[in-house]
């Protein structure tokens, strides 16, 4: 209904209704976009430069849940965990017994050879993002064209994502930039929805 801005037919918007219920495997991204407007617009009452740091972590983190419910779960040639975490343990045994003679060695290998599985199924939020824009490019092409915003959206916004969350800024003003990148991140997340 917000995307539509109430333009839809009765039957069409009948059916997003419908869909939309049915899918809770997407309410999270949904109420992410939902709460990513600014509903005090038009009022006296103004956002913080905290609040909209948030914001703009929340719909990020958005993308994310698009990434993990919809584009990862396509990629077939991912390795699932458990296959992983064989093939590793199987490993380590191999590279354990090649060094049996230093006990020290095999202590320490063994204490710090861990399966780092989320690195495997995970990549990382640039790296995702990048995968996100190229999935919806049919889509986004004509909305962006070539610019140079939509091509660092994925760059920056790992930086910012990460610069917050850990607390390595020392200013919670984020500068005008964040803004547009605020607004594409509204936008990739619209579009990459399962309407």
């Amino acid at each position: 209904m917000l995307v539509s801005k109430w333009r839809m037919e009765k039957s069409e918007l009948d059916s997003l209704i419908k869909k939309w219920f049915a899918n809770n495997k997407f309410y999270n991204i949904y109420d992410i976009y939902i709460e990513s407007n600014n509903w005090f617009q038009n009022s006296n009452s103004i956002l913080s430069n905290v609040m909209f740091n948030n914001r703009f972590l929340n719909i990020v983190q958005g993308l994310e849940s698009y990434y993990i419910n919809v584009l990862k779960s396509k990629n077939s040639n991912q390795l699932d965990l458990e296959k992983t975490k064989v093939i590793f343990e199987q490993n380590k045994k191999k590279v354990l017994s090649k060094i049996e003679g230093d006990p020290d060695l095999r202590m320490w290998c063994n204490s710090n050879l861990a399966h780092k599985h989320k690195s495997i199924l995970q990549p990382k939020l640039e790296t995702i993002l990048f995968k996100i824009i190229l999935s919806l490019n049919d889509i986004i092409s004509p909305i962006f064209g070539e610019s140079d915003m939509i091509r660092h959206f994925p760059i920056f916004a790992s930086r910012v994502r990460n610069n917050l969350s850990h607390g390595l800024n020392s200013k919670t003003d984020q500068g005008d930039a964040l803004r547009a990148f605020f607004q594409i991140a509204q936008i990739l997340l619209v579009y990459s929805e399962p309407w």
